[in-house]
């Protein structure tokens, strides 16, 4: 059971698999997509998904799915790299609710500490998020209304974990 606006997915290569781990109806959806968008992990590879009520998903309406490339060449980039890419398309689809979601973050391959993933996580979907605007003087007519990402979680991270991932962001 997901409770957000939308859901970005971070997978290794040979974390495809893992897609199943998210049950009916998403996981042969996403399965389908993934195939029709020749997604087979690879850094730099994307692809997002709308979700109809109608699937009843829960209140997830949106799913993103980026890739990290093999986790033989895992560094805290990886997740960085991959959580900002989602949250640029969060943001561009006025998403304010992001729950992230990556199997290989809960159990990190190439001697990563558990943890430091989920913080990279955090930072990376943060500096995806900024628009560019922190050093501005604000003035009324900066606004354009433009999205920005209100509430962001992880799944499986721990409150400290988050929250030194924010820290270091900011």
């Amino acid at each position: 059971e997901f409770t957000s606006e939308a859901l970005g997915i971070t997978l290794f290569e040979e974390d495809l698999s893992r897609l199943e781990e998210l049950g009916n109806p998403l996981a042969p959806l996403l399965a389908e997509a993934a195939g029709l968008h020749r997604f087979s992990g690879k850094k730099e590879q994307a692809f997002s998904l709308p979700l109809p009520s109608s699937l009843g998903v829960s209140t997830v309406r949106r799913v993103y799915v980026a890739g990290m490339g093999p986790s033989a060449k895992a560094t805290c980039d990886s997740w960085r790299f991959a959580a900002a890419g989602i949250a640029k398309s969060a943001v561009r689809d006025k998403v304010t609710e992001l729950l992230l979601w990556s199997p290989g973050a809960l159990e990190p391959p190439c001697g990563i500490p558990k943890g430091t993933a989920t913080k990279a996580l955090v930072e990376g979907a943060l500096l995806g998020n900024d628009r560019g605007t922190s050093f501005r003087t604000k003035r009324e007519d900066d606004d354009n209304g433009e999205a920005s990402l209100a509430r962001l979680s992880v799944a499986g991270g721990t409150e400290e974990d988050l929250t030194a991932g924010r820290l270091f962001a900011e």
